[in-house]
């Protein structure tokens, strides 16, 4: 069993072994690519999308708190105000968690598109209509990538594309959810930055240029979690939507969920 499992659920950042062949599964066990089974992720997306709605919530709530405060000195009385901030310091919680729940659900995403991408180049297994890329990023670098300077401005974008792109054997997403999703990335990082530089500098005094710095922040997160939320409900959609094709088949049968 330790051998078996060895085998099929490899190291995520080694490049997988070429295999010529899926074979036939043993009775009760789903047949494996190179990372694996198929991973049934709309479980943990229903998570990763309820934690994403209590981020816009949050930061709805905060850029609220922030604009009476700002505009309107005084209102909030101080200690209510330390109280206000201790919650969203315990909400703030809720991201990190996100954050690890998406960098699990990247993964698990990356191993099901290389299995699908593996399967459809068998001949006798070949969808009519969609060709596979050949992946080059391994599902652990789809989400580490993330982590290195310079090469995260447009790695961990490619890396889910070609996710994206494997999981497309029945349907596909919308053209412009991806670059929308990795443009807002992109400015949510930029803005987050301003933002501690101008909590460090004491330069801008005007409570109006105060109020458009956090409202705009926020605005851009809100866009980027709900964005986030339609990638997420998407790609979980067509890989589903895949595994039901390739079961058609024989390759994939009903059955729990994968291992992670």
């Amino acid at each position: 069993m330790l051998a078996r499992t060895m085998v099929s659920d490899p190291n995520p950042y080694a490049a997988p072994q070429a295999r010529g062949d899926v074979g036939n599964p043993e009775p009760g066990l789903l047949p494996s690519g190179p990372y694996g089974p198929y991973r049934d992720n709309r479980r943990l997306s229903v998570w990763l999308v309820g934690l994403l709605a209590l981020g816009i919530l949050v930061h709805a709530s905060r850029a609220l708190v922030n604009l009476i405060y700002t505009l309107s000195p005084g209102t909030i009385d101080p200690d209510r105000s330390v109280k206000v901030e201790a919650v969203f310091g315990l909400t703030a919680l809720s991201g990190l968690v996100c954050m690890i729940l998406f960098g699990v659900w990247i993964v698990r995403s990356g191993k099901n598109a290389w299995l699908f991408s593996h399967l459809a180049r068998l001949p006798e297994r070949s969808q009519p209509g969609f060709s596979p890329p050949f992946l080059e990023n391994t599902p652990g670098w789809a989400v580490g990538w993330y982590f290195i300077p310079i090469a995260n401005l447009w790695k961990p974008y490619g890396a889910m594309k070609e996710i994206v792109l494997a999981s497309s054997v029945r349907d596909a997403l919308s053209a412009s959810l991806l670059p929308t999703w990795w443009t807002l990335w992109i400015v949510s990082n930029i803005s987050d930055r301003v933002v501690r530089a101008f909590d460090k500098s004491e330069a801008i005094s005007n409570t109006l240029h105060v109020a458009i710095i956090w409202t705009t922040s926020s605005g851009i997160e809100i866009a980027l979690h709900l964005i986030a939320i339609a990638l997420v409900r998407g790609l979980t959609r067509l890989q589903a939507d895949a595994a039901e094709v390739f079961s058609s088949t024989g390759l994939i049968a009903p059955g729990p969920p994968g291992p992670a």
